[in-house]
């Protein structure tokens, strides 16, 4: 299952990679390029921003 945060900024992501000093990278649902965040600049998404994210992410013609 993936993992989607936001950053401090609001924006959504799915966790793409934490690196070893634990910086966490974000790409936003359905593509883009990476970013990185620090864990405490990451918060959980609502349950209708988590909602979003998974329609974002879901290749058309797959449910």
């Amino acid at each position: 299952m993936d993992t989607y945060m936001k950053d401090s900024h609001g924006k959504v992501g799915r966790v793409v990679e934490t690196d070893p000093p634990g910086t966490v990278w974000l790409r936003a649902p359905g593509g883009g390029t990476e970013w990185p965040v620090s864990p405490d600049e990451l918060a959980p998404l609502t349950p209708q921003e988590l909602t979003q994210a998974h329609v974002l992410d879901t290749p058309a013609g797959r449910s």
